[in-house]
C-alpha cells in the first residue's frame, strides 16, 4: 500500500514539475532573446549565441523612436478607469441582484442574463463597436476604449461580488434597516467595508484584462490611444520587413511584470474572490 502511495505521489510532482517545465519554457527562452543581439539570435547553441548580454533592446523601446512609453501611459489610464469604473457598478448591480427585495426567477434570469455578456465572444461586437465609433467621433479614444472594455469587465465584477454579498447573512441588513440606515447607506457603510477583500480582487482581475487585451484595442485603436498589448504585436513580422525579435521580446517581459508581480501578491486572495464567486453566485 505504501509503495502506490509513493508512486502516486512521484506521478504527481512529475506531473507538476512537467507542466511547469511547459509553462515557463517559453518565458525564460523569450528573456533570453531580449539580452541577445539581432545576430546573436540566429546563430547555433554555443557560448557566442549567449554571451555577451545585452541591454540594447530594453534600451531601444525607450529611445528608438517606438513610443513605447506613450502606450504604456495609454494602458495604464486605460486599465486603471476601467477597473475603477467596472468595481464600482459591478458591485452596486451585484448588491441590487443580491438584497433587492425581487422574485428569485427575476434575479436568477438577471444575473444569468449579465454572466452571458461576459463570455460572449469580442468578435460579435467588434464589427458593430468598430461602425459606431467611426461615426460618433469614439475611434481611437480612450474614452471608447474604456466603455468597450466595461462590456466584459463589469460583469466579470458581478459574478465575483455576488458570491462576497450572498456570504453576509440577510439579518445584517433587517438591523441596519431597522437602525435607520437607507439602502445607500448600508451599501456603503456596511456593505462595502466587510467586501473590500472582494473589491481589492475585482480591482486588480479587472486592471489584468484590460491590460491584456489585444483584439479590441487592436481594432479600435489607432495612435493616438494604442495600448502597450498592440505595440508589443507590432513589432512582429508585417509587410515589407521581418520581426525585431529582440525588441518583441523586451517588450514582452516589460509588459508581463507587472501581471507577475500581482499575481504572486495577491494569489490568496484571487483564488478565494474565485472561488466564492463560483460557489456562491
Amino acid at each position: 500500500m505504501s509503495k502506490k502511495i509513493r508512486l502516486g505521489t512521484i506521478l504527481i510532482y512529475l506531473s507538476i514539475i512537467l507542466l511547469m517545465a511547459w509553462l515557463f519554457a517559453p518565458i525564460l527562452w523569450m528573456l533570453l532573446i531580449s539580452f541577445q543581439t539581432q545576430a546573436q539570435i540566429f546563430m547555433k547553441p554555443s557560448l557566442e549565441k549567449f554571451f555577451p548580454i545585452t541591454l540594447e533592446n530594453y534600451v531601444y523601446l525607450f529611445t528608438g523612436g517606438t513610443d513605447f512609453a506613450r502606450t504604456i501611459m495609454n494602458s495604464l489610464i486605460i486599465a486603471g478607469i476601467t477597473s475603477l469604473l467596472a468595481t464600482f457598478i459591478g458591485t452596486m448591480a451585484a448588491y441590487a441582484i443580491q438584497r433587492i427585495p425581487i422574485s428569485r426567477r427575476v434575479r436568477n434570469n438577471v444575473f444569468s442574463w449579465i454572466v452571458v455578456q461576459r463570455i460572449t465572444p469580442f468578435l460579435a461586437v467588434l464589427i458593430p463597436y468598430y461602425v459606431l465609433y467611426s461615426r460618433i467621433g469614439l475611434y481611437d479614444t480612450h474614452v471608447g476604449l474604456i466603455l468597450a472594455y466595461l462590456t466584459f469587465t463589469v460583469p466579470f465584477t458581478v459574478f465575483v461580488m455576488v458570491g462576497y454579498f450572498n456570504e453576509i447573512p440577510v439579518e445584517v441588513d433587517e438591523a441596519a434597516l431597522i437602525d435607520g440606515c437607507s439602502r445607500l447607506q448600508m451599501f456603503l457603510r456596511i456593505m462595502l467595508p466587510v467586501c473590500r477583500a472582494g473589491l481589492v480582487v475585482s480591482a486588480l482581475i479587472n486592471f489584468a484584462l484590460c491590460w491584456n487585451e489585444l483584439l479590441m484595442a487592436l481594432i479600435l485603436t489607432g495612435n493616438n490611444a494604442r495600448t502597450a498589448a498592440v505595440a508589443a504585436a507590432l513589432f512582429l513580422p508585417s509587410a515589407g520587413r521581418g520581426a525585431l525579435w529582440g525588441p518583441a521580446a523586451a517588450i514582452g517581459i516589460f509588459f508581463m511584470l507587472p501581471v507577475l508581480v500581482f499575481s504572486i501578491f495577491v494569489r490568496k486572495m484571487l483564488i478565494r474572490g474565485l472561488t466564492m464567486g463560483i460557489a456562491k453566485g
